[in-house]
Protein backbone atom coordinates (compact mmCIF):
# COMPACT_ATOMS: atom_id res chain seq x y z
CA UNK A 1 0.00 0.00 0.00
CA UNK A 2 1.33 3.48 -1.35
CA UNK A 3 2.00 6.21 1.83
CA UNK A 4 0.58 9.65 1.35
CA UNK A 5 2.64 12.61 2.57
CA UNK A 6 3.65 13.25 5.98
CA UNK A 7 3.31 16.66 7.65
CA UNK A 8 6.70 16.98 7.64
CA UNK A 9 7.53 16.10 4.19
CA UNK A 10 4.24 19.07 3.20
CA UNK A 11 5.48 22.28 5.60
CA UNK A 12 8.81 21.54 3.23
CA UNK A 13 7.02 21.45 0.25
CA UNK A 14 5.02 24.27 1.11
CA UNK A 15 8.53 26.37 2.59
CA UNK A 16 9.84 25.46 -0.55
CA UNK A 17 6.84 27.12 -2.94
CA UNK A 18 6.72 30.49 -0.68
CA UNK A 19 10.21 30.73 -0.63
CA UNK A 20 10.10 30.39 -4.48
CA UNK A 21 7.13 32.82 -4.65
CA UNK A 22 9.26 35.28 -2.78
CA UNK A 23 11.81 35.45 -5.18
CA UNK A 24 9.80 35.16 -8.10
CA UNK A 25 7.67 38.38 -6.83
CA UNK A 26 9.88 40.97 -7.44
CA UNK A 27 10.87 39.70 -11.15
CA UNK A 28 7.01 39.83 -12.12
CA UNK A 29 6.20 42.96 -10.07
CA UNK A 30 9.26 44.58 -12.40
CA UNK A 31 7.86 42.77 -15.34
CA UNK A 32 4.62 44.58 -14.66
CA UNK A 33 5.84 47.84 -14.61
CA UNK A 34 7.79 47.48 -17.55
CA UNK A 35 4.82 46.92 -19.64
CA UNK A 36 2.98 49.86 -17.94
CA UNK A 37 5.92 51.73 -18.93
CA UNK A 38 5.86 50.85 -22.13
CA UNK A 39 2.30 51.71 -22.49
CA UNK A 40 2.97 54.79 -21.19
CA UNK A 41 6.21 55.51 -23.78
CA UNK A 42 3.29 54.57 -26.56
CA UNK A 43 1.24 57.20 -25.21
CA UNK A 44 3.44 60.03 -25.15
CA UNK A 45 4.18 58.82 -28.74
CA UNK A 46 0.64 59.46 -29.84
CA UNK A 47 0.63 62.84 -28.38
CA UNK A 48 4.02 63.82 -30.02
CA UNK A 49 2.65 62.26 -33.60
CA UNK A 50 -0.80 64.74 -32.17
CA UNK A 51 0.83 67.45 -31.89
CA UNK A 52 2.32 67.56 -35.19
CA UNK A 53 -0.53 67.30 -37.04
CA UNK A 54 -1.98 70.13 -34.77
CA UNK A 55 0.66 72.18 -35.62
CA UNK A 56 0.70 71.80 -39.17
CA UNK A 57 -3.13 72.85 -38.94
CA UNK A 58 -2.28 76.24 -37.07
CA UNK A 59 0.67 77.57 -38.95
CA UNK A 60 3.16 75.67 -36.72
CA UNK A 61 2.22 76.97 -33.72
CA UNK A 62 1.39 74.30 -30.71
CA UNK A 63 -1.22 74.79 -28.68
CA UNK A 64 -1.72 77.67 -26.72
CA UNK A 65 -0.80 77.71 -22.82
CA UNK A 66 -3.98 79.37 -22.27
CA UNK A 67 -6.98 79.76 -23.59
CA UNK A 68 -7.81 81.49 -27.13
CA UNK A 69 -8.20 84.47 -25.64
CA UNK A 70 -5.12 84.08 -23.77
CA UNK A 71 -5.97 85.76 -20.28
CA UNK A 72 -5.42 82.51 -18.32
CA UNK A 73 -2.39 81.17 -17.55
CA UNK A 74 -2.60 77.56 -15.82
CA UNK A 75 -0.43 77.26 -12.42
CA UNK A 76 -0.38 73.39 -13.60
CA UNK A 77 1.48 71.87 -15.95
CA UNK A 78 -1.08 68.32 -15.20
CA UNK A 79 -4.03 70.49 -16.18
CA UNK A 80 -5.22 70.27 -19.74
CA UNK A 81 -8.72 71.98 -18.71
CA UNK A 82 -9.24 74.84 -16.08
CA UNK A 83 -12.16 77.04 -14.91
CA UNK A 84 -11.99 80.52 -13.44
CA UNK A 85 -14.85 81.12 -11.18
CA UNK A 86 -14.30 84.93 -11.22
CA UNK A 87 -14.82 84.62 -15.26
CA UNK A 88 -17.00 82.35 -14.50
CA UNK A 89 -15.50 79.97 -17.95
CA UNK A 90 -13.11 77.82 -18.54
CA UNK A 91 -11.46 76.55 -21.47
CA UNK A 92 -8.54 73.67 -22.88
CA UNK A 93 -4.69 74.45 -22.09
CA UNK A 94 -1.44 73.08 -23.70
CA UNK A 95 -2.03 69.32 -24.71
CA UNK A 96 -5.82 69.63 -24.24
CA UNK A 97 -6.42 71.29 -27.71
CA UNK A 98 -5.66 67.71 -28.63
CA UNK A 99 -9.50 66.73 -27.51
CA UNK A 100 -10.50 68.72 -29.86
CA UNK A 101 -13.93 66.48 -31.22
CA UNK A 102 -14.75 64.70 -28.22
CA UNK A 103 -17.49 65.50 -26.06
CA UNK A 104 -17.36 66.51 -22.13
CA UNK A 105 -18.56 63.22 -21.56
CA UNK A 106 -15.71 61.98 -23.32
CA UNK A 107 -17.66 60.51 -26.48
CA UNK A 108 -17.31 61.65 -30.15
CA UNK A 109 -14.65 61.09 -32.81
CA UNK A 110 -10.86 62.76 -32.11
CA UNK A 111 -9.37 65.02 -34.55
CA UNK A 112 -5.84 64.47 -33.41
CA UNK A 113 -5.80 61.75 -31.23
CA UNK A 114 -7.54 58.03 -31.51
CA UNK A 115 -8.55 57.18 -27.50
CA UNK A 116 -8.50 59.71 -24.62
CA UNK A 117 -6.62 56.81 -22.86
CA UNK A 118 -3.60 58.33 -24.61
CA UNK A 119 -3.65 61.06 -21.27
CA UNK A 120 -3.73 58.30 -19.05
CA UNK A 121 -0.73 56.98 -17.63
CA UNK A 122 -0.93 53.15 -15.82
CA UNK A 123 1.24 53.16 -13.82
CA UNK A 124 -0.04 55.96 -11.92
CA UNK A 125 -1.85 53.81 -9.46
CA UNK A 126 -0.48 54.98 -5.83
CA UNK A 127 -0.51 58.34 -5.68
CA UNK A 128 -2.59 60.31 -3.16
CA UNK A 129 -4.20 62.18 -5.61
CA UNK A 130 -5.72 59.37 -7.73
CA UNK A 131 -8.93 58.26 -5.94
CA UNK A 132 -9.96 61.70 -6.14
CA UNK A 133 -8.81 63.44 -9.59
CA UNK A 134 -6.91 60.93 -11.58
CA UNK A 135 -9.24 58.23 -12.46
CA UNK A 136 -10.28 58.14 -16.34
CA UNK A 137 -13.92 58.66 -15.43
CA UNK A 138 -13.26 61.66 -13.26
CA UNK A 139 -11.16 62.96 -15.82
CA UNK A 140 -13.68 62.66 -18.52
CA UNK A 141 -16.51 64.51 -15.59
CA UNK A 142 -14.20 67.44 -15.80
CA UNK A 143 -13.74 68.37 -19.07
CA UNK A 144 -16.15 71.14 -19.93
CA UNK A 145 -17.05 71.36 -16.43
CA UNK A 146 -17.11 74.36 -14.06
CA UNK A 147 -15.55 72.19 -11.43
CA UNK A 148 -12.75 74.88 -10.09
CA UNK A 149 -10.22 71.74 -9.71
CA UNK A 150 -10.10 71.51 -13.50
CA UNK A 151 -9.47 68.30 -15.67
CA UNK A 152 -5.93 67.19 -14.47
CA UNK A 153 -3.80 63.93 -15.85
CA UNK A 154 -0.98 61.84 -14.65
CA UNK A 155 1.75 63.80 -17.25
CA UNK A 156 3.15 67.44 -17.21
CA UNK A 157 3.69 69.49 -20.53
CA UNK A 158 6.41 72.23 -20.84
CA UNK A 159 4.49 75.84 -20.45
CA UNK A 160 7.73 77.65 -19.43
CA UNK A 161 9.59 80.78 -20.39
CA UNK A 162 12.23 79.00 -23.16
CA UNK A 163 8.76 77.62 -25.23
CA UNK A 164 6.03 80.32 -24.63
CA UNK A 165 5.43 83.99 -23.74
CA UNK A 166 4.15 84.99 -20.33
CA UNK A 167 2.80 87.74 -18.49
CA UNK A 168 5.80 87.61 -16.33
CA UNK A 169 8.28 87.04 -19.26
CA UNK A 170 7.64 88.64 -22.63
CA UNK A 171 10.36 87.35 -24.55
CA UNK A 172 10.42 83.59 -25.21
CA UNK A 173 13.35 81.65 -27.69
CA UNK A 174 10.52 78.90 -28.74
CA UNK A 175 7.51 81.37 -29.07
CA UNK A 176 5.17 78.76 -29.40
CA UNK A 177 6.35 77.35 -32.33
CA UNK A 178 6.93 73.99 -33.07
CA UNK A 179 10.06 73.98 -34.77
CA UNK A 180 12.05 76.41 -32.70
CA UNK A 181 11.24 73.92 -29.73
CA UNK A 182 12.59 71.32 -31.59
CA UNK A 183 15.46 72.64 -32.45
CA UNK A 184 16.20 73.61 -28.79
CA UNK A 185 15.48 70.35 -28.11
CA UNK A 186 13.53 70.50 -24.69
CA UNK A 187 11.38 68.29 -23.21
CA UNK A 188 7.22 69.06 -24.25
CA UNK A 189 5.70 66.35 -22.34
CA UNK A 190 6.71 63.67 -19.37
CA UNK A 191 5.81 61.65 -16.44
CA UNK A 192 4.40 64.36 -13.52
CA UNK A 193 5.80 64.03 -10.67
CA UNK A 194 4.32 66.39 -7.28
CA UNK A 195 6.09 65.19 -4.77
CA UNK A 196 4.45 65.04 -0.87
CA UNK A 197 8.02 67.02 0.11
CA UNK A 198 11.39 67.98 -1.11
CA UNK A 199 13.93 66.17 -0.55
CA UNK A 200 11.53 63.37 -1.75
CA UNK A 201 11.72 60.50 0.97
CA UNK A 202 11.37 57.07 0.81
CA UNK A 203 7.93 55.18 1.65
CA UNK A 204 6.26 59.24 1.73
CA UNK A 205 3.68 58.72 -1.18
CA UNK A 206 3.83 61.96 -3.70
CA UNK A 207 0.86 63.18 -4.46
CA UNK A 208 0.95 62.62 -7.84
CA UNK A 209 3.83 60.75 -9.62
CA UNK A 210 4.59 57.26 -12.15
CA UNK A 211 6.60 54.45 -11.77
CA UNK A 212 7.23 54.35 -8.58
CA UNK A 213 9.74 52.33 -6.35
CA UNK A 214 9.21 52.86 -2.36
CA UNK A 215 6.95 55.87 -3.43
CA UNK A 216 9.50 57.31 -5.52
CA UNK A 217 10.36 57.88 -9.65
CA UNK A 218 12.86 55.44 -10.75
CA UNK A 219 12.68 57.53 -14.10
CA UNK A 220 10.61 60.08 -15.92
CA UNK A 221 9.63 58.73 -20.00
CA UNK A 222 9.78 62.01 -22.13
CA UNK A 223 8.22 63.23 -25.17
CA UNK A 224 10.24 66.40 -27.37
CA UNK A 225 9.16 68.28 -29.15
CA UNK A 226 10.56 66.10 -32.26
CA UNK A 227 8.41 63.69 -31.37
CA UNK A 228 11.04 61.57 -30.14
CA UNK A 229 10.42 59.86 -26.81
CA UNK A 230 12.81 58.15 -24.28
CA UNK A 231 13.29 57.05 -21.15
CA UNK A 232 16.00 59.19 -18.46
CA UNK A 233 16.49 56.94 -15.89
CA UNK A 234 16.86 58.55 -12.34
CA UNK A 235 17.52 56.14 -9.77
CA UNK A 236 19.40 58.92 -7.29
CA UNK A 237 16.35 61.02 -7.84
CA UNK A 238 18.53 63.95 -8.69
CA UNK A 239 15.64 64.94 -10.97
CA UNK A 240 13.08 64.51 -8.61
CA UNK A 241 14.33 66.36 -6.30
CA UNK A 242 15.76 69.37 -8.48
CA UNK A 243 11.69 70.23 -10.52
CA UNK A 244 9.30 68.29 -8.34
CA UNK A 245 6.60 70.00 -9.07
CA UNK A 246 7.63 70.65 -12.94
CA UNK A 247 5.94 74.37 -12.89
CA UNK A 248 7.39 77.75 -14.45
CA UNK A 249 8.87 79.40 -12.01
CA UNK A 250 12.58 79.51 -12.51
CA UNK A 251 13.56 77.53 -9.81
CA UNK A 252 11.49 74.54 -11.08
CA UNK A 253 12.30 74.84 -14.61
CA UNK A 254 15.18 72.71 -14.56
CA UNK A 255 13.51 69.87 -15.88
CA UNK A 256 11.74 71.53 -19.01
CA UNK A 257 15.30 72.50 -20.19
CA UNK A 258 16.89 69.28 -20.63
CA UNK A 259 17.26 68.32 -24.18
CA UNK A 260 17.53 64.51 -25.67
CA UNK A 261 21.40 64.57 -25.82
CA UNK A 262 21.52 64.99 -22.16
CA UNK A 263 21.16 62.02 -19.25
CA UNK A 264 21.07 64.40 -16.48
Amino acid sequence: MKKGFTLIELLVVVAVISILGAMLLPVFSRARENARRTVCLNNLKQLGLATHMYAQDYDGYLPPQGWRTMDHESDYTWQIWTYNSALGRGGYIGPGYLLIGYKSDGSGTGKYISSIEFFYCPSCTKCVYWSGHLKLSIMKQRWESSNTDGCRIPYAWNHSEAIYKHSWSSSSPGYGKIDRAAKLGYVWIADAYWPASVPVSPGVPPYLGNHLYNSMPMGFNCLFFDGSVKWIPDPDHNIANTGGNYRTEPSLCKFWTMVTQNSY
